[in-house]
């Protein structure tokens, strides 16, 4: 809201309207399957940069033809606002900051950095670090994900540790979410099994 006074010291009151969020991944969820691409040939890079600029401008648009006064900033994402600012602002941890442009980004998106700030705070809730990352074109092996328990099992206690993927499973057909939750579940009753000796 803004406040103007004329002449004759009366105030007059305008509401402005703004827009603090807006939905970052295009209309078909372009930004959750264009990824995948370059994930399976970096030379798709160019492809991946057009299309977020290309969802983004359109977000734009849409909000300022409806008469939107205050219209915000990074309303296209590829993972996450808060990433993608950490980046704009050269917020770049050592660890990442040798990988070419894209590559940076979505190393910094994983990683066990956050575990280890996680347990650094003294977090006393449970905490889910990620088996499966939805969004990749495969899906990892139960080997794999018992790696990543094993990670987080480093770092917190056990009864804090909440076994699942990193996001919904939206993203995923039948074909692809079923065996990654096979997967998930079989990694559980091999931990299970290492450390009680029963699979329950």
């Amino acid at each position: 809201m803004s406040t103007t006074a004329n002449s004759k010291n009366q105030i007059s009151f305008h509401l402005i309207t703004a827009t603090f969020s807006y939905p970052r991944t295009g209309k078909s969820r372009e930004l959750k399957k264009v990824p995948e691409g370059f994930w399976r040939d970096p030379s798709n890079a160019a492809n991946l940069i057009q299309t977020i600029h290309k969802i983004e401008t359109k977000n734009w648009e849409i909000q300022q033809q409806t008469g939107n006064d205050r219209i915000g900033l990074s309303h296209a994402s590829l993972d996450d606002h808060v990433l993608d600012w950490s980046i704009c602002l050269g917020m770049v941890p050592q660890r990442s900051a040798d990988f070419p442009r894209l590559e940076r980004y979505f190393a910094m998106a994983g990683g066990t950095e956050t575990l280890s700030k996680i347990t650094s705070a003294g977090c006393r809730h449970q905490v889910g670090n990620g088996v499966y990352d939805v969004h990749s074109p495969t899906a990892p092996s139960t080997a794999q994900m018992v790696q990543q328990l094993k990670t987080g099992e480093a770092h917190l206690p056990v009864h804090q540790i909440r076994v699942n993927p990193d996001c919904g499973q939206k993203t995923r057909g039948w074909e692809e979410g079923i065996p990654a939750l096979q997967n998930i579940v079989e990694a559980t009753k091999v931990l299970r099994g290492e450390r009680y000796g029963t699979e329950q």
